[in-house]
């Protein structure tokens, strides 16, 4: 019997601590509306149109993020469930400020109106009321630890709830607060980017081989759910990775124009039934087709 592997690898593993660097971690400004401003990774620099500013400290809880997802089940005459249904779905972040001087921290939780600045910043008057906290948007740079990042985007997010504040000798005024994720334009309510310094480059690429020697007829590929059909037999790998990311796999790379090399992938799948002539079978492995 074969020694087993063990299929364990501890870069996998991701601590959420803050990176300082990043404008102390967390950043807040107003509601992106275009999403063309939107991070390519979590290493990228912010893009500035996006206005944010830092928000500086917050405890160290950090930041807690609560999905919840409701769902009705569909039952047929005799009982059995046949069918699920969502039928709500909500998205919360929670966290604590720490820097209750911060007027931009000041106007989160009491909202702009209420807090007015005077004698060159160094007196701010604060007002508290009924009238409905500001939209804004919440950006959190995380180190992920072993060279890995993390960026968490919530492009819409209103104050929902305002824990108890306290002035005490023994601590720092701080202030709880709970925010409500709205979807953008695209229907997402938060993102997240992941970036890994080690990555073994064979787990995200696959050589595909077609049947040798096919004279017609078209090929599916399927990348990671997404489905490009009636390819030629011929195709080549410009053609193959354009109709793949127009079924929706955007970030998929394909060389070569037979056997091709697809990166940026987990799952690969191929129909050859409708190709004519050649031998053998399709053929996906893992790695590149270029060695």
């Amino acid at each position: 019997m074969a020694a087993s592997t063990d299929k364990r690898n501890r870069y996998n593993l991701i601590v959420g601590a803050p990176n300082v660097k990043a404008a102390g971690g967390i950043q807040i400004g107003e509601p992106i509306t275009n999403t063309e401003n939107y991070p390519e990774s979590a290493s990228a620099v912010v893009a500035p149109e996006l206005g944010l500013v830092p928000a500086g400290h917050i405890t160290e809880d950090g930041v807690t993020k609560t999905v919840d997802r409701s769902t009705e089940k569909i039952k047929d005459w005799n009982g059995d469930t046949v069918l699920v249904l969502d039928s709500d779905h909500s998205a919360s972040l929670k966290l604590t400020f720490m820097e209750s001087a911060n007027v931009n921290v000041l106007r989160t939780v009491y909202g702009p109106q209420n807090v007015v600045i005077s004698n060159g910043g160094k007196s701010i008057r604060i007002a508290e009321n009924a009238e409905p906290l500001a939209n804004i948007s919440v950006m959190f740079d995380i180190k992920g630890g072993k060279g890995a990042r993390i960026r968490v985007l919530a492009p819409d997010v209103q104050v929902t709830n305002v824990g108890d504040v306290q002035w005490v000798k023994a601590g720092v005024v701080k202030y709880e607060v709970t925010l409500e994720c709205f979807p953008d334009v695209d229907g997402n309510k938060l993102y997240q980017w992941l970036d890994r310094d080690n990555v073994d480059p064979d787990d995200f690429t696959r050589k595909l081989t077609l049947p040798s020697g096919a004279s017609s007829g078209t090929w599916d590929l399927t990348v990671d759910g997404y489905t490009a059909t009636g390819l030629a037999h011929n195709a080549q790998g410009t053609t193959v990775q354009s109709k793949i990311r127009e079924a929706g796999a955007k970030t998929v790379e394909v060389r070569g124009n037979g056997p091709y090399t697809i990166t940026n992938a987990v799952s690969v799948a191929v129909n050859t039934t409708a190709l004519k002539g050649g031998s053998g079978e399709a053929k996906v492995e893992r790695g590149s087709a270029d060695g």
